[in-house]
């Protein structure tokens, strides 16, 4: 079996360089494992062919501003192993990452695998946004925000730090590309899901991420998940996804009850709320009808 390793970026930086350095690190030891980076570029209409960066590296330009759907369909066109793995561009794996996040695939009922986020410490403020769950469940913890039954199975993907089967692809299709919001990897696992397939959470598959620390950002990542909400909810019924999110929120406020920092997170949670609920309006006013 082979893996792919794949990075989707804005465009080529220090930062994407250093990561891809990591992931030939981590993957030395798999047989024919490549990494795959599908940067922006806003000079091309059409994606580009597949450029060789040495060392089992490949670059592919794309098309700019076209959505994260769009652009995590071209790794999945431009990549040849039969597990795909998702690592976002602003992650730093741990060591032995890519042997935790690819050993749950021995079992051949496991379609999907969702490793764990550690948010690097920051203010007051930044990890009192941490604590509510993003990204990827954020300090909270992926199980928190998301749930994970007894045997370790859950609903949901992040593409921040997944592995999912090439297979999985043939049967469900890929990313939606109409959903320009973001929000995407939580469509594709809603239908993983309904499709009857097994999404498996990997707590040891590591990844760090820096805190969400200024309000500006905040602000404008709530709302923006808001608009997703809504291009979410003309493909699913958003019901289900509502109680569990209320859910979620239960439990991080139990979670912190006796932390200083309740005073901060719960003035924040229900702010995210109001901007997701301003978000959703906005692109439900705004946005493209269904079906364009």
């Amino acid at each position: 079996m082979m893996a792919s390793f794949a990075i989707v970026t804005r465009g080529m930086s220090p930062g994407v360089e250093r990561l891809v350095q990591r992931l030939r690190e981590l993957s030395a030891h798999l047989d024919g494992a490549e990494v795959v980076v599908v940067a922006e570029d806003r000079s091309l209409s059409e994606p580009a062919s597949r450029v060789d960066l040495g060392d089992r590296a490949w670059l592919i330009r794309i098309p700019a501003a076209r959505g994260l759907g769009y652009n995590r369909n071209r790794a999945i066109e431009g990549t040849l192993g039969d597990r795909l793995v998702f690592v976002d561009d602003d992650c730093w794996p741990l060591d032995d990452w890519s042997s935790e996040l690819l050993a749950p695939f021995a079992d051949a009922g496991v379609d999907a695998v969702m490793g764990e986020v550690r948010i690097r410490p920051s203010s007051y403020l930044g990890d009192s946004i941490s604590a509510l769950g993003f990204p990827g469940g954020g300090s909270a913890g992926f199980a928190v925000m998301f749930g994970v039954d007894e045997k370790g199975r859950t609903r949901h993907i992040s593409t921040l730090n997944c592995a999912i089967r090439r297979s999985v692809f043939d049967r469900v299709g890929g990313f939606d590309e109409t959903m320009t919001a973001g929000g995407e990897d939580g469509e594709l696992s809603y239908r993983i899901s309904e499709a009857g397939l097994t999404i498996q959470h990997c707590p040891t598959a590591v990844v760090e991420h820096e805190a969400r620390s200024d309000l500006f950002g905040f602000a404008g990542w709530f709302f923006k998940r808001g608009r997703a909400a809504y291009q979410f909810s003309r493909r699913a019924p958003a019901g289900p996804v509502v109680r569990r999110r209320l859910e979620s929120y239960r439990r991080i406020i139990r979670q912190n009850r006796t932390d200083p920092k309740i005073f901060a997170i719960v003035p924040l949670l229900v702010a995210s709320v109001v901007l997701q609920q301003v978000g959703f309006v906005w692109e439900s006013a705004t946005g493209p009808t269904v079906g364009t």
